[in-house]
């Protein structure tokens, strides 16, 4: 019980720390070039998003080719081993 508390806490203390960091980190940057921070706030979002939809879709279709292929060779396997079959 007393190592899921110090877990517990150790990992709520790291949380706490980060979000400090990243909102003055942000703050920071707002502070040294509002315009470029405002493009790059309203323009990352969008941004990202559409780079993981397309990083999905290419990892579907690379996993149907795969087993397209995959189909393919096994059914050239099994007619190969079947005509060896045959002319013995």
């Amino acid at each position: 019980v007393n190592g899921i508390r110090d877990l517990l806490s150790m990992t709520l203390t790291s949380l706490a720390r980060d979000a400090v960091s990243l909102i003055a980190l942000i703050g920071v940057m707002i502070w040294q070039d509002p315009m470029l921070s405002l493009m790059s706030l309203l323009v990352g979002p969008p941004l990202i998003y559409t780079v993981v939809y397309l990083t999905r879709r290419i990892r579907r279709a690379t996993r149907e080719a795969v087993q397209i292929n995959a189909r393919l060779i096994g059914a050239m396997q099994e007619a190969t081993q079947g005509i060896a079959i045959v002319k013995a």
